[in-house]
């Protein structure tokens, strides 16, 4: 018996507003993306939408339901911290996203 368990990644950059407005909340507002594009399985919700807004230097991770036991708020916020923010803050964006990814992935 083998579960294979597909969970769906979306990273969406905001690059050419200031601000995520009509949003005070850049995690809610990946949240609202995640389920308007129906990021991951309707049945499972297991979408993440990784929603990094480089000129109001903001980062927010939502995932579905269906995981987010596993990718806990805590764990999310952690990532962003300890894997993203300090390679974006030497402007290598790219590996920032790329290691956060990652560290996403090898939680679940």
């Amino acid at each position: 018996f083998i579960l294979i368990v597909f969970n769906q990644i979306v990273c969406v950059f905001q690059q050419t507003l200031n601000s995520i407005a009509p949003y005070n909340d850049i995690v809610k507002f990946a949240a609202d993306i995640c389920n308007t594009w129906g990021v991951g399985e309707y049945e499972k919700d297991n979408g993440i939408v990784v929603l990094i807004c480089k000129p109001c230097r903001n980062i927010g991770i939502a995932v579905g339901t269906g995981i987010e036991d596993v990718l806990t708020d805590e764990i999310c916020k952690e990532i962003i911290q300890k894997t993203m923010i300090p390679e974006f803050k030497t402007d290598n964006f790219y590996e920032g996203t790329y290691n956060g990814i990652i560290a996403l992935i090898e939680k679940f």
